[in-house]
């Protein structure tokens, strides 16, 4: 980081060992915009591995974020490795990278101790009036875009892939309020059922203490 906390560059790696209990595991997953499981009008999983034999797995996690002025970035690869018995050790990998620019200017901060980017805040709040009173501010604004893919496709696993394709609008109205827009294309090829494109658009109000 520069003395001016302007640009900023953070490399993380990381690792877990996971002991299944019931010596079964299973990943599946929908596109990034999707609700809780058990609610009847979230998406459903696109690509699902099924439940299949594995005692442990390992998890192997590398990431790379940057800032530079208005501009912010962040890119993670994990693999995910299970022997699965009979059908050997099987590796599962996905991956994603996102970018945003705040066209209003602000910096996204970073936070040390917990190592992770910070959230945006307006430097004119939506209503905030200028130290004249001549204007009110309207708040900050953020242009998106995210890419992210996974296959679980490898020996006897035949989970499918999907790449997800993300643009998006965030409007920060103040340090606790945002709505985004998202347009989010999603595209899954299985070999055990036909390829299918999906679009979904998402609008969300978001309050945060």
């Amino acid at each position: 980081m520069d003395d001016d906390a302007e640009f900023l560059l953070h490399v993380g790696l990381g690792h877990s060992f996971l002991q299944h209990s019931a010596g079964t595991m299973r990943i599946r997953t929908a596109p990034e915009y999707a609700g809780p499981a058990d609610n009847p009008l979230s998406l459903p999983a696109f690509i699902d591995t099924g439940v299949f034999a594995a005692d442990s797995s390992n998890i192997l996690n590398a990431e790379l974020a940057g800032t530079w002025g208005p501009v912010h970035a962040e890119s993670e690869f994990r693999v995910t490795s299970a022997d699965t018995g009979g059908s050997g050790t099987v590796h599962l990998p996905t991956a994603y990278t996102q970018c945003g620019w705040i066209l209003t200017g602000e910096h996204r901060p970073y936070r040390k101790a917990q190592g992770v980017l910070g959230r945006e805040r307006p430097k004119n709040p939506l209503g905030q009036k200028s130290p004249h009173g001549q204007s009110c501010g309207l708040g900050a604004l953020e242009a998106v875009f995210r890419r992210s893919w996974m296959d679980l496709n490898d020996n006897a696993i035949v989970g499918g892939e999907l790449v997800t394709t993300t643009w998006g609008l965030n409007w920060y109205l103040n340090d606790y309020t945002k709505l985004q827009f998202n347009w989010v294309r999603a595209d899954r090829d299985s070999t055990t059922a036909a390829e299918s494109t999906t679009a979904l658009v998402a609008l969300r109000m978001q309050l945060d203490f």
